[in-house]
């Protein structure tokens, strides 16, 4: 299957996020691909007034004739953003505006940001579909894979892999209310240099969704959780790159899915480091909650969270089981996950329990749990 793409997407947050460190400021190595002669680096503070100019150094030659590659150290503060200059032409990103890419080492290619040398031949995303048969359901789960840009051109790889509950509803313009635009949201973010290129596995959800997402003793998402560890990754492995790093292997769901996640990162961190978990739910004694009370350290290398505070336009004073996510929140941090670091806590004020407004979060999950070395 396949489907357009679009370059860019647009999205406006209103986010209050828990606890969330300054970011220090960086070395940035880039790397820019370019036939201006003399290009200039325009380095801006937040809100775009102008700080500082460097030179670039002209490095080899490009992959044509009358192109060069060139690079500069790039000191930037928390928030500083910068564009390319050279005799009155400029580049920015598609649609105007600055470059805030994240990494250490970057490459700069007609617009898109790449952590390692690209590729001279370009090569699109690609979708792959699989359907893996599960015993402890007695069900045959659709799976629907996005392979990256670029998926292998040169020596890049295993990529790392985020399995996407509710798969359904994941790709753009597909399931409930449009979808998540999850394929969508995760290339434009490698595009833009906010996160590493990921392996997207989005697994449809079985005719008894809930029972399957929701721990035990209420639900059997145990069963699920060593499904997709124990039979689908491992499936996965013998035909795409993936890594096996569980550093590199995150798990995500909005709802009763996000109580999955966070059960999955929980019960199986020998296969899930990364968790994040959209909109949890609910659930009468949760064993998730008590288990994470249970312990000192928790086992998730790597852990996104959110709500909203409302739940439906129609029901506008039931919220988005806000003041779980809150508690939440607080066990993660009481337990050492580094807000900005390692974990993020947010709380989207306005926002509903729908995939359109998780659509508008799954950008900021992607940058935390994928993130550029």
């Amino acid at each position: 299957m396949s489907m357009g793409i679009p370059r860019t997407v647009h999205t406006t947050y209103y986010f209050k996020e828990q606890g969330a460190e300054r970011a220090p400021e960086r070395k940035v190595k880039l790397f820019y691909f370019t036939g201006w002669k003399k290009p200039e680096v325009r380095i801006c503070a937040r809100r775009g007034q102008e700080l500082s100019r460097m030179a670039m150094e002209r490095v080899k030659a490009g992959r044509f004739h009358d192109e060069s590659l060139f690079k500069a150290d790039l000191p930037l503060g928390a928030g500083e953003k910068f564009y390319l200059t050279c005799r009155g032409r400029e580049d920015r990103p598609s649609g105007g505006g600055l470059y805030e890419p994240t990494g250490k080492r970057l490459y700069l290619m007609d617009g898109e940001f790449f952590p390692h040398h690209p590729p001279r031949v370009r090569h699109p995303h690609e979708y792959v579909r699989m359907e893996i048969y599960s015993r402890a359901f007695a069900h045959r789960f659709e799976v629907n894979i996005m392979l990256p840009r670029d998926y292998g051109r040169g020596a890049h790889g295993p990529y790392p892999v985020a399995v996407l509950n509710d798969g359904q509803n994941q790709w753009k313009h597909q399931g409930a209310y449009g979808g998540w635009h999850t394929n969508a949201i995760a290339l434009d973010g490698a595009r833009r240099g906010r996160c590493a290129d990921v392996v997207l596995v989005a697994i449809v959800s079985p005719p008894r969704r809930d029972s399957a997402y929701i721990p035990p003793p209420m639900g059997r998402a145990d069963r699920y959780v060593d499904f997709v560890a124990d039979e689908v990754l491992p499936e996965l492995r013998k035909a795409i790159r993936i890594s096996h790093d569980p550093g590199e292997t995150g798990i995500i769901g909005a709802s009763y899915g996000a109580n999955c996640a966070v059960y999955a990162g929980m019960r199986r961190p020998d296969s899930f480091g990364l968790v994040g978990s959209l909109s949890y739910a609910y659930v009468p004694e949760d064993p998730v909650r008590k288990s994470i009370r249970s312990l000192r350290v928790l086992p998730i290398r790597r852990w996104y969270t959110d709500c909203g505070t409302r739940w439906a336009y129609d029901q506008p004073y039931h919220d988005d089981h806000t003041a779980v996510t809150r508690d939440l929140i607080a066990l993660a941090q009481e337990r050492g996950m580094i807000p900005g670091k390692n974990f993020l806590g947010v709380v989207a004020e306005g926002h509903f329990h729908n995939e359109v407004f998780w659509r508008k979060r799954i950008g900021r999950c992607l940058e935390l749990l994928y993130p550029l070395n």
